[in-house]
């Protein structure tokens, strides 16, 4: 069986090769040409064949150069998209010396009059600089996410609609900058978006705000003093001051939450260790009834 697999996936990389080195080869073959070739790949790869890594960045090489042909041409905007898809796929495959390929083209899509998709190419290049490109300059990496994102506060704040298509172009890029180490307030540009959001008509883009701002509000958090109050579980006034000078570990739950339930041994196990050396837990309950 495992012969059969390998042999099949090596014919998907032939075939889509010969497909691959044609000229005038309509855009959905090419399209199937590249799922069938990354297929192979995978599945060599799957079964430990070294020789298949190799040949990834071939690949990444052959999506870049059909993409830049693609796009210098007047496509249209489902086959402009199609070569998008390829030029940002080729840096995850081959590497971050690709980056730089991929860089012209929000500025070639405008050209062609796809300015929605330039952005949300954009946000993609930015994400890909952030987790690949690890000679890049840091401050100067800051300075155009901020740009990004203020250029997209102000198209999305004069909008008369919000697509879900501007929301998914922006949404990586937030989250992506909670865990960047970019000197960047994550914390405003998330309840900045969060409340525009929030206000949308379509529920879906609504409770995506929502969201945004819960995310804004704990980011906010940091460095902050954190006030709690509350009933305890017999009824009582929860006296947040008994606790200060220690360790402690804020715990929200609902009883209907598995992985909240699964972690609950963990805690008490944590608890049970570091109790004595001023760590504690206050466990809060968001269960709607007690």
């Amino acid at each position: 069986m495992m012969q059969f697999r390998q042999k099949q996936a090596k014919v998907f990389i032939e075939v889509a090769d010969k497909i691959l080195a044609q000229d005038n080869v309509p855009i959905e073959v090419l399209d199937g040409a590249f799922q069938f070739k990354f297929r192979g790949l995978l599945t060599l790869l799957q079964m430990g064949d070294s020789q298949a890594r190799e040949l990834l960045p071939k690949l990444a090489e052959q999506l870049m150069a059909k993409a830049e042909e693609v796009l210098k041409g007047t496509p249209t905007e489902e086959i402009a998209q199609n070569a998008v898809q390829w030029a940002l796929m080729a840096p995850r495959l081959g590497g971050p010396d690709l980056l730089s390929r991929v860089m012209p083209i929000p500025g070639r899509l405008e050209e062609l009059g796809f300015k929605g998709m330039a952005n949300q190419v954009r946000g993609s290049i930015l994400i890909l600089r952030l987790r690949m490109d690890q000679s890049a300059d840091r401050a100067e990496l800051a300075k155009e996410v901020t740009t990004y994102l203020d250029q997209a506060w102000t198209q999305l704040s004069q909008a008369e609609k919000i697509a879900r298509e501007d929301v998914a172009m922006l949404v990586p890029v937030l989250q992506f900058l909670e865990f960047s180490r970019l000197e960047l307030n994550a914390s405003d540009y998330y309840g900045r978006f969060g409340d525009l959001f929030a206000k949308n008509e379509n529920e879906e883009i609504a409770g995506l705000g929502r969201q945004l701002q819960g995310i804004g509000r704990r980011l906010g958090l940091v460095g902050k003093k954190l006030e709690l109050a509350g009933k305890t579980v017999d009824g009582k006034d929860f006296d947040w001051s008994q606790y200060r000078g220690k360790i402690v570990l804020v715990d929200f739950f609902a009883t209907w939450c598995g992985p909240c339930r699964a972690e609950m041994p963990n805690v008490k196990a944590n608890y049970d260790r570091f109790h004595a050396k001023g760590f504690d837990v206050v466990a809060i309950s968001i269960d709607e009834n007690r």
